[in-house]
């Protein structure tokens, strides 16, 4: 990992790495509680989380900067000004900021657009992290409740590439008790996989309580225009790396 080294770090240096262990959880597998953390911390609020503590407890700035991603970068690039870093550590710490300040940018346009959220899960393989894209849609629409209110449904788009599975994009809806699931890839050998592991899968999920679970598996080729267009918006803001962690995503 860039952020370690023979001698010792400087104070940010140390904050960035434990952060970074943290939202990471160091390979574990994600729960939702660290799904939670990594969206609450991971950079994408940091403006909104210190303009909140201007109006409420502006006492709150350190610790704020102290306890978000994009907060330790802007010190740590700062810090490089005065030497504090070596001429890599400064790159990849830029590379990183104009990743964040990109999935910012990219997020604001999208919800301006149609309500559409986007984001980035950084994950463990098994033999190294990658970053699954994903955006997240409410349609709105939904079973009838007793009082005649539908429960609204989400469209969900994940944008993953792995070295050894080939490039993969999800397309799935979400409703309360259903789940309707299409995994593109473009790999027949990765297809031939999904469809044998597909069954036991619904089994899982009829398990977990999900009155109907459709699942399918399809070549990349076949994604609808419309939502290939999503799943290119969706890459704009992808990163081709994680630079903190100088590995293949």
């Amino acid at each position: 990992m860039l952020l370690e080294s023979k001698t010792e770090s400087p104070p940010t240096a140390t904050k960035l790495k434990q952060a970074i262990t943290t939202l990471l959880s160091d390979g574990a597998p994600p729960t939702a509680e660290r799904l939670k953390n990594l969206f609450q911390n991971g950079g994408i609020y940091y403006e909104a989380k210190l303009l909140h503590a201007a109006k409420q407890d502006p006492q709150r700035f350190r610790e704020i900067a102290d306890g978000d991603l994009k907060g330790l970068l802007l010190s740590a690039l700062k810090e490089t000004g005065a030497g504090a870093f070596s001429a890599h550590f400064k790159s990849a710490i830029s590379a990183q900021l104009n990743n964040l300040e990109t999935q910012q940018a990219v997020n604001l346009l999208a919800q301006l657009d149609g309500g559409t959220f986007q984001f980035q899960i950084p994950f463990f393989t098994g033999a190294g992290f990658s970053t699954a894209a994903l955006s997240v849609e409410r349609d709105g629409q939904g079973a009838a409740d007793p009082q005649g209110k539908g429960a609204p449904g989400y469209n969900l788009l994940f944008l993953l590439d792995l070295e050894n599975f080939g490039r993969t994009r999800i397309d799935a809806h979400v409703g309360e008790r259903e789940l309707r699931v299409i995994f593109y890839v473009d790999r027949a050998s990765s297809i031939a996989l999904l469809r044998q592991e597909l069954p036991s899968f619904r089994e899982m999920l009829l398990a977990m309580g999900y009155r109907e679970a459709l699942l399918a598996a399809k070549p990349l080729k076949d994604i609808p225009a419309e939502k290939r267009q999503k799943f290119d918006a969706i890459a704009v803001g992808a990163p081709t790396s994680v630079h903190l962690l100088d590995v293949k995503a």
